[in-house]
């Protein structure tokens, strides 16, 4: 059930009551000179602030950003003997725009399932976001120099620029076997070749034939 207090002490909600009130509390020791009859200039432990009552705007924009007055202009309304402070904020925070907003009765919704939804209704989807690769973006916004041409890309089995190496539909071509050759050193000083375990496996053969032991 909805209640709604008919009457107010101040002129703002409470809670625009409560933030006026901190504001309010950090302005001690600060001080305040006369710039015109509508301008102040106020001295406080930072950089300060300039307040115009007519224009209802101070130099460091709290009032003009969130509508409510702010330490400056609270401690150029106190100079002035004047602690009622609440006619200065926007009309959204005061009490009698509160009530004029629920003054009517806010009827709950009925359930999901007992909407009715039109048939000409579009469905609209998200708009589709590109997934950003992974590294540093490539800057295409470079001016080329004088005389640069772009390079050409080809494929390195076929030469050809529509694809690459990896896309190639030619046929590899085999590797053609070359004989390896080993070179090394012989006791005589001398290169042996391929052609060095031929020779000796004749000389293994040489020795293990029998010796004629008839007289």
């Amino acid at each position: 059930m909805f209640v709604l207090t008919e009457k107010s002490t101040t002129i703002l909600t409470k809670w625009a009551e409560d933030m006026v009130k901190k504001n309010k509390e950090g302005i001690q020791g600060w001080s305040v000179s006369g710039v015109d009859n509508t301008t102040y200039q106020v001295h406080d432990f930072n950089s300060g602030g300039i307040v115009n009552l007519r224009e209802k705007n101070c130099s460091c924009r709290y009032w003009q950003l969130t509508g409510l007055p702010c330490g400056h202009m609270i401690m150029v309304l106190t100079h002035l003997k004047n602690d009622h402070c609440g006619h200065m904020a926007i009309d959204a925070y005061k009490f009698e725009t509160y009530q004029r907003t629920y003054e009517k009765a806010i009827f709950p919704l009925s359930e999901l399932s007992d909407w009715e939804v039109p048939d000409y209704l579009m469905v609209v989807n998200p708009p589709v976001m590109e997934i950003r690769q992974a590294g540093r973006p490539k800057n295409t916004n470079r001016i080329p120099s004088q005389g640069e041409e772009p390079k050409i890309r080809r494929c390195s089995r076929c030469h050809d620029t529509t694809h690459n190496v990896r896309k190639c539909k030619e046929i590899v071509p085999k590797k053609q076997s070359k004989s390896k050759k080993r070179i090394g050193v012989s006791g005589s000083g001398t290169k042996a070749t391929e052609e060095e375990p031929t020779v000796r496996t004749s000389m293994a053969a040489a020795t293990r034939q029998p010796m004629d032991t008839t007289v």
